[in-house]
């Protein structure tokens, strides 16, 4: 299984290759099938969700070819099937093959016009989530909300804060508003850590700070004078309905030392919260802005 892995790290690294040289047609059709023959080997080694990830690369090889729309379905479908071999195991919280397989089936939804297609397409999401809204604003609800975040992520690189953190909190407002938390479960999880790195940065005066700002904040703000156990339990479980319980204390810790200004404190969380496994490039980012900040 490990080998297959390799194969399709090394075929990726091969399109991604070819993408930043020329982009010939041979070697991307050469490089389609190299994929599609992988997806069947992953996928009969029950290593489905990289079998989706390898369809992604078919699709990417026929950008121009409406190959791609049986592509991105396929994708959708190994991405489903990952997460129904992991349910019958038993992992419950399986986010990551879920949001793969919604983000699949709208890049399908774009590129088909026929409208009997589309709507055997909106069917299939229905199976994966009976209460996702399916009207035809589902399109352009999943594409604006993931344009948003490649937005904000864009805005970090550039140091333009504000503006990554007035994308995000559309993000949360938006998703919010329409109750669809669990089918962003893994963007929301970003966004939160994304956010509250923001907001440690920017340090907003209080006018300046929205009703989800203050209760992002609040929620990982220790309260000495009535925090017990069963408070600390309180607060444990509803932590957890989004992130793990060490990205938890550690963000808890790096909000603690931060307000009371224990800057020995602040580095040393900031270089543990840097090597946790969730975190993403954009926010090593965030993390060494705020290191910044105290030296």
């Amino acid at each position: 299984m490990a080998n297959l892995v390799e194969q399709y790290k090394m075929t990726a690294h091969k399109l991604k290759k070819i993408q930043r040289v020329v982009f010939k047609k041979q070697d991307t059709k050469e490089i389609a099938n190299e994929f599609t023959q992988l997806a069947m080997k992953l996928d009969n080694s029950f290593l489905s969700e990289y079998a989706g990830l390898c369809f992604l690369g078919v699709a990417k090889c026929n950008e121009s070819d409406i190959n791609d729309v049986e592509s991105y379905l396929k994708a959708a479908r190994m991405f489903r099937k990952a997460d129904e071999r992991k349910t019958k195991l038993g992992f419950l919280n399986n986010h990551e093959v879920l949001e793969g397989a919604y983000r699949s089936y709208f890049q399908a939804l774009t590129a088909v016009d026929d409208p009997v297609m589309r709507t055997c397409i909106i069917r299939e999401i229905k199976e994966l989530n009976k209460d996702l809204n399916t009207t035809s604003d589902f399109n352009s609800a999943s594409h604006r909300i993931y344009d948003l975040e490649q937005a904000s992520n864009e805005n970090i690189r550039v140091n333009d804060f504000i503006g990554a953190l007035e994308k995000l909190t559309e993000i949360v407002d938006d998703v919010t508003e329409r109750k669809v938390n669990s089918s962003y479960f893994d963007v929301m999880k970003r966004n939160e850590v994304s956010r509250l790195l923001l907001l440690l940065i920017l340090e907003l005066p209080p006018s300046r700070q929205s009703p989800s700002h203050i209760k992002l904040l609040e929620k990982y703000t220790w309260n000495h004078e009535s925090f017990d156990i069963e408070m600390a339990t309180i607060i444990k479980t509803q932590h957890n309905q989004i992130l793990d319980e060490n990205l938890v204390l550690l963000l808890e810790t790096l909000v603690c030392s931060f307000q009371n200004m224990q800057i020995d404190c602040v580095m040393e969380i900031c270089d543990e919260l840097s090597k946790h496994h969730s975190i993403t490039i954009e926010q090593k980012f965030l993390i060494d802005k705020l290191v910044e900040k105290f030296k």
